[in-house]
C-alpha cells in the first residue's frame, strides 16, 4: 500500500512509535480508493467516510478493511454480486456479528467487494457486473467466489478481508493471487448476518498478504464475537507447537510443475511422511457435493417458493417465474438438490461426524497437519474457465476446487498460502489442515514457515503486480 507499511502487523507498528496517526493513516488508504476501475478491482462500491460512526480506540484503529458483499452492514444489505442491494430472493438479515466484532476493534471498512452472483461460483465470472482482474496477471483467473476479497488484498486496496468459503470460496481466491487465505472451524466464527448458499457448509474466513495479519483479525474477530459453546474460545488461548506432517501428494491429479513443486517443499520439511493415496477423499467428496446441492436448493427454493415441476426441463423454472433473476449457476445448482432425494443428504449429515472422528484418527493423531495441494494444475487464464467463452475447459474450471469441498463438509481449519511458482510465475500453493479450533497453531505454523521458506512474512512480495 503506497506511502504505508504493507502489512497490519507493520503498520500497528508504525502507528505504536508515532510515525503514522490513525487519521494519517486511513486518509492514505482511502486516497487509493480515489481511482478505482468498478469492480475490476475488487470493490463494487468505496464507502464514504460520514458513513462510518464507529469509534476508532482498538487495536485495528487506523485499520481499513473490506468484505465480500454478503454481510449485512447497518447501511448497506448484501448485495451478492449482483447490482442492487439484498437481489431477490434474499430475506432480510440481522446485522453481521463478524463485521460488528471488527468495528469494535476499530477497524475501519472500506467498502463491499466483487463476488461470485449468490456466492456460487468458483471463479469470478459474473454476467451481472463483470469480471474482477488478477493484479498478478491480467489475463489469468481470479478464483472464486469471495474474488474481490482476493484481488483487493493483492492490489493492497485493503490490509485483509472477509469472505465465506462453503466449497472453498476463500480459499481459491486466495490460491489464485498468491495469498494466505484461512477456512476456519464450522461455526468458530458465527454467520449470523451472512447471506446464505449452503448452511451446513458455510463458513466465514479471511485473506490477507500474511499469516500474521490473519492471525490479529481472527484474535479480534473471536474475542468480540459470541459463542455458542466454551470449546470455541479456548483454542485462540493457547498455541501448540506444530511439525510433524502429513503430505497427500496426488501425482497423477495434478500437473507436473505443480507436482514437482509440492515434492520439494515437502522435502524441506523437517517431520513428514508423504503419501500417493487419500482413500477416503472420493467419498468425502461425494458427500460435500450431495450437501451442497440440497442444501442451496432448500435455501434459494424455499426462499423464493419455487419448486420444480416433475415434467419441467433443464431450465428448471419457467421464465414467468421469480427464478428469472438468479443466475444460471445457482438454477443449476438448485435443479440438482431439487431432483436429488432427501434421504441422501439427511444420511450424509447423519453420517457427518463419523467421518470427520474417521479422518483424525487416521491422519491428524500421530501428525500434526494434513498437507495437500490447493490447485492441483498451473493456473488457466480466465478464459479457460469462463463458461460460455469459446476457449473453455472443463477440465481446468473442476481442478479449481478439487480438493477443496470434502474439507467443508468435514468441518475443518484449512490454510491456502503459496509454496512456489508455476512456470508462467504464477503462484503454486497448498492447503494446510489442523484439528478443529486449532486456527491459532495453524497460522503460528504458517509464519514460521513461510519465514524460513521466502524470509518476509508478506507472500505478495513473491510474486510480481501490474503497474
Amino acid at each position: 500500500m503506497s506511502e504505508l507499511p504493507s502489512t497490519i502487523a507493520k503498520l500497528q507498528s508504525s502507528l505504536a512509535k508515532g510515525e503514522l496517526s490513525v487519521p494519517e493513516a486511513l486518509q492514505i488508504q482511502r486516497q487509493r480508493l480515489s481511482s478505482l476501475d468498478g469492480a475490476k478491482s475488487g470493490f463494487v462500491q468505496v464507502f464514504d467516510p460520514s458513513e462510518d460512526k464507529y469509534p476508532t480506540a482498538g487495536s485495528l484503529s487506523g485499520i481499513g478493511l473490506a468484505h465480500k458483499d454478503i454481510f449485512q452492514l447497518t447501511h448497506r444489505a448484501p448485495g451478492l454480486g449482483l447490482v442492487q442491494s439484498r437481489p431477490p430472493g434474499i430475506s432480510p438479515l440481522p446485522l453481521a456479528d463478524c463485521i460488528e466484532a471488527l468495528h469494535r476493534s476499530g477497524a475501519v471498512q472500506l467498502g463491499a467487494l466483487h463476488m461470485a452472483p449468490y456466492a456460487c461460483g468458483a471463479t469470478s465470472q459474473n454476467e451481472y457486473i463483470g469480471e474482477c482482474i488478477n493484479p498478478l496477471e491480467a489475463n489469468r483467473v481470479v478464483g472464486g467466489s469471495s474474488s474481490g476479497s482476493a484481488v483487493a488484498v493483492a492490489q493492497e486496496l485493503c490490509y485483509a478481508s472477509l469472505g465465506t468459503d462453503t466449497a472453498g470460496s476463500i480459499r481459491i481466491p486466495a490460491a489464485t493471487c498468491g495469498l494466505v487465505g484461512l477456512k476456519t472451524t464450522m461455526g468458530l466464527l458465527p454467520t449470523k448476518g451472512v447471506a446464505p448458499l449452503a448452511p451446513h457448509l458455510d463458513t466465514v474466513g479471511l485473506i490477507a498478504r500474511s499469516a500474521e495479519d490473519l492471525e490479529l483479525v481472527l484474535r479480534e474477530l473471536h474475542a468480540n464475537t459470541p459463542h455458542e459453546t466454551p470449546s470455541m474460545s479456548a483454542p485462540l488461548r493457547v498455541a501448540q507447537t506444530f511439525s510433524r506432517i502429513h503430505c497427500w501428494l496426488p501425482t497423477r491429479l495434478l500437473d507436473a510443475r505443480v507436482a514437482q513443486e509440492m515434492l520439494d517443499c515437502a522435502n524441506t520439511l523437517p517431520q513428514v511422511s508423504i503419501q500417493e493415496q487419500f482413500e477416503e477423499e472420493t467419498a468425502l467428496s461425494a458427500c460435500a457435493e450431495m450437501l451442497l446441492y440440497q442444501q442451496v436448493a432448500q435455501s434459494h427454493c424455499a426462499l423464493k417458493d419455487l419448486q420444480p415441476s416433475q415434467h419441467q426441463e433443464a431450465s428448471l423454472f419457467p421464465p414467468t417465474s421469480q427464478s428469472a433473476s438468479l443466475p444460471k449457476a445457482l438454477q443449476e445448482l438448485m435443479l440438482l438438490g431439487c431432483v436429488q432425494p432427501r434421504t441422501w443428504s439427511l444420511e450424509v449429515l447423519k453420517q457427518r461426524s463419523n467421518w470427520t472422528q474417521r479422518f483424525l484418527e487416521r491422519y491428524l493423531t500421530s501428525h500434526d497437519l494434513f498437507m495437500l495441494p490447493s490447485i492441483g494444475i498451473e493456473l488457466p487464464l480466465q478464459s479457460q474457465v469462463r463458461v460460455g467463452d469459446p476457449a473453455f475447459e472443463p477440465r481446468k474450471l473442476l481442478a479449481l476446487h478439487r480438493f477443496m469441498a470434502f474439507v467443508n463438509y468435514l468441518g475443518l481449519p484449512s490454510l491456502s498460502l503459496p509454496i512456489g511458482a508455476d512456470s508462467q510465475g504464477m503462484p503454486i500453493s497448498v492447503q494446510v489442515i489442523c484439528r478443529p479450533y486449532q486456527e491459532l497453531s495453524l497460522l503460528r505454523w504458517a509464519q514460521s514457515f513461510i519465514g524460513a521458506r521466502f524470509g518476509s512474512q508478506n507472500v505478495r512480495q513473491l510474486f510480481p503486480i501490474l503497474s
